[in-house]
C-alpha cells in the first residue's frame, strides 16, 4: 500500500514540474496604459458598423459598443466608406460618441435594417455594398435626397432582411434632437 502512495506521490512531483517554458523577457506583457476601454456610437445605439481604433478594430454591438487603448483616435466606416472619425483626444471609457451629423445620421437610419431608430440602428452586413455604390471613401456633409433614394432602393432590391425606408433631413434632425435630449444630462457625451 505504501508503494502506491510512493509512486503517487512522486508522480505528483513530476507532474507539477511542468513541461512547459517560461517567457523571461515580457514581450507578451501589455504596457500600463495599453488598457482597453470601451466607448458607445451612438444616434439611438448605431450597430453593424466597423471600427479601427489603433490596433483594435471590430463592429459595433447592438448597445452601440466599441473598443479601443487610450491614446489612439478611432475611424467607423461601413464597407470602406467613412461615416466618423474620432480624434483620441476625446476618448475616454464610457464615453458616448453621438452622430450628430445629419448628413451621417441620415444615412444611418435610412441603412437601418427595419426602419425604426428609435430601437436601435442594426445595420446588416449585406447593406454594404449598396453604400459603396452611393458614396466613395467617406459619407459627404451635404447628402441629397438623390443619394437616400438610391441607397434606399438599392437596399430594397439588393438586401432581402432589409425593411427600412427613406429618411428625410427634418426626419433625422428630429430624431437627432430626441437621441440629444435623452443624452443631455449624461457627460459622456462627444459630438
Amino acid at each position: 500500500m505504501y508503494k502506491y502512495l510512493i509512486y503517487f506521490l512522486i508522480s505528483l512531483i513530476f507532474a507539477g514540474c511542468g513541461g512547459g517554458t517560461t517567457d523571461t523577457t515580457n514581450k507578451n506583457l501589455a504596457p500600463k496604459n495599453s488598457k482597453k476601454l470601451v466607448g458607445y456610437y451612438i444616434d439611438s445605439a448605431v450597430s453593424g458598423v466597423s471600427y479601427q481604433c489603433g490596433k483594435d478594430s471590430g463592429i459595433t454591438k447592438t448597445d452601440g459598443s466599441f473598443f479601443f487603448q487610450s491614446d489612439e483616435s478611432c475611424k467607423f466606416s461601413i464597407d470602406n466608406v467613412i461615416v466618423k472619425e474620432v480624434d483620441k483626444s476625446l476618448l475616454y471609457n464610457g464615453v458616448k460618441i453621438l452622430e450628430d451629423k445629419v448628413s451621417t445620421a441620415r444615412v444611418l437610419q435610412t441603412l437601418d435594417s427595419d426602419g425604426d431608430a428609435d430601437n436601435g440602428i442594426q445595420i446588416i452586413e449585406d447593406e454594404n455594398n449598396c453604400i459603396n455604390k452611393v458614396f466613395t471613401k467617406r459619407v459627404p456633409d451635404n447628402v441629397t435626397d438623390e443619394h437616400i433614394k438610391e441607397l434606399h432602393q438599392c437596399l430594397k432590391t439588393k438586401v432581402i432582411k432589409y425593411s427600412g425606408k427613406v429618411i428625410s433631413k427634418a426626419q433625422a434632425q428630429k430624431h437627432l434632437n430626441k437621441v440629444k435630449q435623452t443624452f443631455l444630462a449624461n457627460k459622456n457625451i462627444v459630438h
